[in-house]
């Protein structure tokens, strides 16, 4: 009598089907569960843009806006004129201007935040048609950075003329010394 081969065993070769079909499903099912995680953080991302605006010259200021799918939690707030962080409006526009003088403005607090799907905030307005002008001539020197995080904590550094990228945190992202 001739002896078979472990592997010709009838019984060898169902115990090695079943393991091979239990690694596939554990392969197929990790698999499942990254593509939920990816699809439960898309659902609520959140993509925050800075600008300007004006208003026919009777308005003028910077807005926020969260155009995702999810509220945005600002985190962290930059102001600089000339790569200087600023800790407030008023410095910021008297640095652009020159000048120490009254600067009249509106503001909404926006650092610290939430933005909800779609929600837009006026950061600032001013309203002096005279200091419109003389900002207007000088925007360019001004960049405004957010750091913001999804529910998740998935968290994106943008801002004014600046590229959003995807960030671990934002703690030391930016000087975090605006106040508003």
């Amino acid at each position: 009598m001739q002896k078979k081969g472990w592997w010709k065993d009838p019984e060898m070769i169902t115990a090695l089907s079943a393991v091979f079909i239990g690694v596939v499903a554990l392969i197929i099912g990790a698999y499942q569960a990254k593509v939920a995680s990816d699809q439960r953080a898309a659902s609520v991302w959140p993509y925050v843009e800075v600008g300007r605006y004006s208003i026919q010259g009777e308005k003028y200021g910077f807005t926020i806006i969260n155009k995702g799918v999810g509220p945005a939690i600002i985190k962290q707030l930059e102001v600089a004129v000339d790569g200087k962080a600023m800790p407030n409006w008023s410095k910021a526009f008297q640095t652009m201007l020159g000048e120490q003088r009254s600067i009249p403005s509106v503001y909404s607090s926006t650092n610290k935040a939430v933005l909800a799907v779609q929600e837009s905030r006026n950061m600032v307005e001013l309203t002096d048609t005279n200091l419109i002008q003389q900002i207007q001539s000088v925007t360019d020197n001004i960049e405004i950075s957010v750091c913001y995080c999804s529910i998740f904590d998935d968290c994106w550094l943008s801002g004014r003329g600046r590229v959003t990228v995807e960030v671990q945190s934002c703690d030391g992202q930016i000087t975090d010394i605006f106040t508003q």
